[in-house]
């Protein structure tokens, strides 16, 4: 792979989690706690779960790519504790 594609895929993935209006994070500066949390009719994950996906890659991609993977997938950062996810507030702080 070279320089300018792994350039490229940094900056993708870092632009999942800015402040532009594609970002994961700006399209969830409307969702309520009670969406945060909610699981719709059919459905099988929440907002909270998706996004704890979501965010488990950004610590699990870097720790697998430039570290000795220092954790797992249900260590923390990659898992966080419960009260990180308990609000949208508390997630993306």
């Amino acid at each position: 792979m070279t320089r300018a594609t792994i350039g490229e895929w940094i900056y993708l993935f870092n632009s999942a989690f800015d402040d532009r209006w594609q970002s994961v994070l700006k399209n969830l500066e409307t969702v309520t706690d009670q969406e945060w949390k909610a699981v719709l009719v059919d459905g099988i994950r929440s907002i909270r779960d998706i996004v704890a996906h979501i965010g488990m890659f950004k610590y699990m991609y870097l720790a697998a790519t430039f570290r000795e993977r220092e954790f797992g997938y249900g260590d923390e950062p990659a898992t966080p504790h419960e009260s990180r996810l308990a609000t949208r507030g508390a997630a993306i702080e």
